[in-house]
């Protein structure tokens, strides 16, 4: 996997852990090795390292190769993250900054994927964002505003700052 996290000031930096998966990487027979990688609000950025140990099974036929915990790696320290400006995860954008947080495009892009309509795939991200949270409020009138932004992957700063730019957002978002 690798991780390219590119700053506001032009710079960027690049995580790989191809090293991380190959066979006894971790000095055991190693299977498989599968990496998580995460923001934890107040923390920063995260990867988790688990491996699948080919070497515990035994008996007759196929074996068993039971998942281990191995380690986790702080990539962005919470300082770091508050000057990213976007993050791919193996070439595909995850993280975008959208005002002063980051949105998350995996969970804006799988929403759209599922529920989006014909007109929508040629609009601006800003457009995109106001008929989905549109189409969740209508879908759901029990879902404020903020769960379904968090379901979008979006803050309601990040909403706001996409609204003074096209104008999209109705008067009651503020």
């Amino acid at each position: 996997m690798r991780i390219t996290v590119w700053y506001e000031g032009g710079g960027f930096e690049e995580f790989d852990t191809t090293s991380l998966t190959t066979a006894g990487a971790l000095g055991t027979p190693d299977a498989m090795t599968d990496v998580a990688v995460s923001v934890t609000e107040g923390d920063g950025m995260w990867a988790e390292l688990s491996w699948y140990d080919s070497g515990g099974g035994e008996g007759a036929g196929v074996g068993l190769a039971p998942r281990r915990a191995g380690c986790r790696a702080h990539l962005l320290s919470e300082l770091e993250l508050a000057r990213v400006r976007s993050c791919d995860v193996d070439g595909v954008r995850w993280l975008t900054r959208v005002g002063p947080d980051l949105l998350d495009e995996r969970r804006l892009s799988e929403l759209l994927a599922l529920l989006y309509e014909p007109p929508v795939e040629a609009l601006s991200l800003a457009r995109k964002s106001a008929w989905l949270l549109g189409h969740l409020m209508a879908a759901d009138e029990s879902l404020g505003m903020d769960e379904a932004l968090g379901a979008m992957g979006m803050t309601r700063a990040s909403y706001l700052f996409l609204s003074h730019h096209d104008a999209i957002v109705p008067g009651e978002a503020e």
